[in-house]
């Protein structure tokens, strides 16, 4: 994941995993994103 100013973040996802909660919010903290952005992008997904 790459933000328009040069962050990223990498975001590993295995086969038949589900991302927890808490790594989600890990997440959106690391790449300084709102909650309404992180939904915006999924969107996309």
């Amino acid at each position: 994941m790459r933000h328009p100013d040069g962050r990223t973040t990498l975001i590993t996802v295995h086969p038949g995993e589900k991302i927890g909660k808490g790594m989600v919010r890990k997440i959106i903290n690391d790449a300084e994103l709102t909650r309404d952005e992180w939904f915006e992008l999924i969107v996309d997904i």
